[in-house]
């Protein structure tokens, strides 16, 4: 025993031994033994427990006087170390309640439940009063949440802006904040704000308050709360992750059930009208016009009135008119015959021939001269046209389709389109819907973009957030489907592998048209002028010290102030840089 290490080596090897051959009186002697060691050696936790499980060997065989002496240094142990073992059992407690916690979240499917449902265990866990959960989706300014969800608080509160203010510190700084007894709210005795970070990003913040009293957080609790944001954000990161695979899984399985117009995506009424018509029409020469903004799809509709039609096995022909001059249009259109002008030193086939027995489709038809149009008229009345240069006329059978992105109509009434040639060309008239007034079709028009450049760019992206759907979703698209693949493309090209696509991966032009919309939805939802004025400074000074890198003397110059009035005003906002 003058060696307590070398005690307990040896006292080790005798338990083992007489464990192996069930000597109950000897292995009492020696569990004793040890934990009297332990208690010397003040590792009180391992000998209790020893004294408890020897306990019962004890009386497996009566000693009443071993009994005695192992309840003896139990209460010993326990007296001498009573703080730490009900810090020890509060411990313990906190981690059951911990666990508890972590698998009641992970068995809810909704999302926004799921946020309140967390707000609720962890003021349960701190015993807190009443908190505010804040979460962003993306990577964001900490102006906007995604998320704002109360327990036992109003945002009609006076000290409303200063809580938010320090979720926005904890979001900005990843840091915790704690704060007692603070200064703008007197009825708040303990303010705790932990931030969410996964995977080295911060998507939110969790505040708790205590109000009055002697109420307050203790560092254990503070420690308990910060491990459990981390595990909460986890736990909704892949709750999303998880809907969102759900959301692409039904909008795929929609797009692999597509109609039959394998490359015009859409299931909104407008375009389910444009399908039904052209079943109507596929098998008629009947001339088709199609009226619609610039990136619609007009082409596609087209090659879908010939490849569903009874001229599939002739040729589609193409022709932009907007793009040539005059002569060379129409030498393109009706061919030319050798000699008939400048550089014409061979007979040449028009794209009227080349199309003979199947479609020509003729793009931006309001940009033909009158005698284009005239020349138009005649196929359109006789089917015959006539080379440029030649006197002889030839018959061919073409089913034409005009495409415009204006209104016929106002060329006529303006006097540059023939209204013979309108009435001709508007026999059959589909009206192509802009991409904003296309109900549904965004979201399945994303993700059929987003698998085509990911396995043309060969990059894995596990999605599109909801966040960003949604931008898309309201975005005006003035570019229409064309906008929306080239932004697909870029947020593809831009996304890191493996990651979903968010909003900060689309354009400056997207990404400033919502946040207009959310200036104007802050903005109308204040109550008094005073508020719509401060959220609008507050805005703007942020979007100036953004563009200017933070530089504060650039920044007060571009927006008319002295540099003590603009760290005022920072202060005043609690504006910091994102990675301060």
């Amino acid at each position: 025993r003058k060696n307590p290490e070398v005690a307990k080596e040896h006292l080790d090897e005798a338990i083992q031994h007489f464990v192996g051959t069930n000597s109950d009186y000897e292995l009492a002697l020696a569990n004793f033994e040890l934990a009297e060691i332990l208690y010397e050696l003040q590792d009180w936790e391992k000998a209790l427990e020893i004294l408890k499980n020897n306990k019962k060997i004890i009386q497996r065989f009566g000693s009443i006087k071993l009994l005695e002496q192992n309840d003896i240094l139990s209460q010993n142990i326990s007296r001498e170390y009573y703080a730490q073992i009900e810090d020890s059992k509060i411990e313990e407690n906190l981690l059951n309640q911990f666990y508890e916690i972590a698998q009641k979240l992970n068995a809810i499917s909704d999302l926004e439940l799921l946020i309140e449902q967390s707000l609720a265990s962890m003021a349960e866990i701190a015993g807190a009063d009443g908190g505010i959960f804040c979460l962003h989706t993306g990577k964001q300014s900490n102006e906007h949440w995604n998320y704002k969800i109360f327990r036992n608080y109003s945002p009609d509160e006076e000290d409303y802006e200063d809580f938010l203010g320090i979720c926005s510190e904890v979001y900005s700084q990843d840091k915790t904040i704690d704060l007692k007894q603070p200064h703008f709210a007197p009825s708040i005795n303990h303010v705790v704000c932990v931030p969410l970070t996964v995977r080295k990003s911060v998507l939110g913040a969790v505040l708790l308050f205590c109000r009055g009293g002697s109420q307050y957080f203790s560092e254990r609790v503070i420690n308990l709360l910060n491990a459990l944001a981390n595990q909460i954000i986890a736990i909704i990161e892949n709750l999303r992750s998880a809907n969102l695979e759900k959301t692409h899984a039904i909008i795929r399985e929609q797009l692999n059930t597509q109609n039959i117009y394998a490359n015009i995506i859409g299931k909104s009424p407008q375009m389910e009208e444009i399908f039904a018509i052209i079943e109507k029409v596929k098998d008629t020469p009947t001339t088709v016009l199609l009226e619609g903004p610039s990136g619609t799809g007009k082409e596609l509709i087209a090659r879908a009135l010939h490849h569903r039609g009874n001229r599939n096995q002739k040729a589609f022909v193409a022709q932009y008119c907007g793009a040539l001059p005059e002569t060379l249009l129409e030498s393109e259109l009706f061919g030319h015959e050798k000699g008939s002008f400048t550089g014409a030193v061979y007979n040449k086939k028009g794209l009227f021939e080349i199309a003979d027995g199947g479609t020509f489709f003729l793009d931006e038809i309001a940009d033909i001269s009158q005698s284009t149009q005239a020349k138009l008229l005649r196929f359109l009345q006789e089917g015959e046209i006539k080379r440029v240069g030649s006197t002889k006329t030839e018959k061919v059978d073409v089913r034409v389709v005009c495409a415009t992105n204006v209104s016929l109509l106002d060329r006529v009434d303006s006097g540059d389109f023939r209204l013979d040639l309108y009435y001709r060309l508007n026999v059959i008239r589909i009206e192509v819907p802009a991409l904003k007034d296309r109900e549904g079709d965004i979201p399945l028009l994303a993700i059929h973009f987003l698998d085509k450049y990911i396995k043309r760019i060969d990059k894995e992206v596990a999605g599109i957030t909801d966040e960003a759907m949604n931008i898309l979703e309201q975005y005006d698209w003035p570019g229409n489907v064309r906008q929306l693949e080239n932004e697909i493309e870029r947020a593809v090209t831009l996304a890191e592998p493996g990651s979903f696509i968010q909003p900060e991966d689309f354009s400056d032009e997207v990404r400033r048209f919502m946040d207009n919309i959310r200036t104007i939805k802050a903005l109308s939802g204040k109550k008094n002028l005073k508020e719509a004025i401060e959220e609008l400074e507050r805005k703007m000074i942020w979007e100036c010290m953004e563009a200017c890198s933070w530089n504060q003397t650039q920044a007060a110059k571009e927006l008319g102030l002295s540099r003590q009035g603009l760290i005022k005003k920072l202060s005043r906002y609690n504006l910091v840089k994102d990675d301060e």
